[in-house]
This record gives C-alpha cells, sequence and structure tokens, in this order.
C-alpha cells in the first residue's frame, strides 16, 4: 500500500486478536521500525538478497542529454510501437510536463500524482490497463505498489535520489515471470545517483546512446586577469576616478596685504589732493 495513515486506518478496524504477515521489496530502516510495531514478535524471512531485483527484468542505461529526454522518450515509444509503458518522475510537476510533451508528439498519455484525487488516479491506472493510454507517468509515491498485469516496459525519466526506489520502480515490470525492460535516462548530473544504485545492486547497468541525444561536451573556459589593480577593475567595468583639482589657495597675508596697501595708497592720494585744494 505504501500509506502509513492508511494502514493505521485498517489497524483500528481489526479484532484484539488477528494475523499480520508484512510484505516489502525493500526492507530499510524505516520499514523495520514499521514492523516492530505493528507485528508481534515476527518470523523474519528472506526471499532473496536485500538490493536485487528480479532475473526477467532486463536492464538498460541510456547516457542522455539533459534537454533532449523527453524526445528521446517519444521516440522510443514510437519507433518500437510500444502499446504499454510506465514512465517514473520524481516531481508532480515534472510528471505533469512529461505528459503534455508526450500528448503533444502524438502519443495517447496520462499521469497519476499526488494533486490528482484518488479518483482521478484510480480512473488513469484502469483505463492504462485497458489500453485506453500507451503512456502512463508516476510519482514514485503514487506508484507504490502498483500492480499491472504483464507491464513489459518501464522507463526512469530521471533517477531516484534514494536507490531503493529504484528497486520499487523497475520491479513494476517482470512480475510472476514475466518477462521485462526497465530503461533509465541518465544525464551527467545523475552519474552519482546511478553509482549508487549499482553499488546496491551489486552489479553494473549496460549503457548505451543513441546518435543525436548523447549528452554534449561543454568545455569550460577560464579566464585570467592579469595586470595592475586598477586594469583589472577596469576589466570588469569600474572607471578610475579622477582626483579632485587643487584649488590654489594664497596666503591670507598675500591677497589681504596687498588690497590693503592699494586702498592705503587710494586714501592717500585723495588726502592729499584734498589738502591741495584746501
Amino acid at each position: 500500500m505504501g500509506f502509513i495513515r492508511d494502514l493505521e486506518n485498517i489497524l483500528n478496524l481489526l479484532p484484539e486478536k488477528f494475523q499480520t504477515m508484512l510484505f516489502s521489496a525493500t526492507f530499510p530502516a524505516t520499514v523495520k521500525r514499521l514492523s516492530e510495531q505493528l507485528l508481534r514478535r515476527p518470523e523474519h524471512i528472506t526471499v532473496d538478497r536485500l538490493g536485487t531485483t528480479a532475473d526477467e527484468i532486463k536492464q538498460v542505461v541510456y547516457d542522455v542529454d539533459k534537454e533532449k529526454k523527453s524526445d528521446l522518450l517519444s521516440y522510443m515509444i514510437g519507433a518500437q510501437n510500444w502499446q504499454q509503458v510506465l514512465v517514473f518522475a520524481r516531481t508532480k510537476v515534472l510528471a505533469q510536463k512529461i505528459e503534455q510533451d508526450m500528448i503533444e508528439s502524438g502519443l495517447t498519455a496520462s499521469s497519476i500524482h499526488g494533486d490528482k484525487k484518488q479518483g482521478a488516479r484510480t480512473k488513469a491506472l484502469n483505463a492504462f490497463k485497458e489500453g485506453k493510454f500507451r503512456v502512463l507517468v508516476a510519482t514514485d509515491i503514487a506508484a507504490r505498489g502498483l500492480d499491472i498485469e504483464n507491464l513489459p516496459y518501464v522507463i526512469n525519466y530521471d533517477m531516484p535520489k534514494l536507490s531503493s526506489e529504484y528497486i520499487h520502480r523497475v520491479g513494476r515490470t517482470g512480475r510472476a515471470g514475466k518477462k521485462g525492460l526497465a530503461i533509465s535516462f541518465v544525464s551527467p548530473d545523475e552519474e552519482g545517483m546511478l553509482q549508487n544504485i549499482e553499488q546496491l545492486l551489486r552489479t553494473k547497468i549496460p549503457k548505451r546512446r543513441i546518435r543525436g541525444y548523447e549528452p554534449e561536451k561543454r568545455d569550460i573556459v577560464k579566464r585570467r586577469f592579469e595586470g595592475k589593480k586598477e586594469e583589472i577593475k577596469g576589466a570588469f567595468g569600474h572607471k578610475k576616478k579622477k582626483a579632485p583639482a587643487k584649488s590654489k589657495k594664497t596666503s591670507k597675508r598675500g591677497v589681504s596685504g596687498r588690497s590693503m596697501q592699494d586702498a592705503e595708497n587710494a586714501r592717500n592720494k585723495k588726502s592729499g589732493k584734498a589738502n591741495w585744494k584746501k
């Protein structure tokens, strides 16, 4: 089921004494703690080593440019004439975008995620099982517990952040002894996630490329700025400020002295002229 609230609601309806069996494709610490809360003195039975996928599932990785994933997805489905493909995406926004991209490319598609009500999700899932849609896009939480009989193809549009989620994803195909194909689109920024998944699986997943969709090589050019500090600032658009012109100040004695002497001479001349007239 995958939802703790659903489990709690069911437990509240059960009688005081009951028998419980818990099945999980993975058994992380969170599931272990849950089993200790729900079960009483349980027997732990392991069918296979933890972190494994069914032998019937063929797994392949495609190196692809992040911006070309949508085009590659529609190309592969159309070229191979696949009729029933389950596509996984990490976020609700991305799931909605992939659905719209597939419809625009001419493929019938729908999506299930947390923003859609349970009734809408059930309707979309049933339509997918009946063959009304060729592509069903799902987030990890919404796809928990999905049981689609004879589902042949699962595509990871992006890689899950938790390695255990990968096992849940690809486990939607190759069920009950049937053959299945799980394809993962890996862009350069997801290589670390892929390595974590391969460590969990203890195996390398074969890699392939399709010409025209492979990652592009982007060279990083490093520029070095050399020179004086003023030249470096100039390279970034800073202009060197000019120093303000110094005002030419004259001494008080120089200016005032001459002015006072001129005034005195003028007074003397005037005075002398006046005395002569008298």
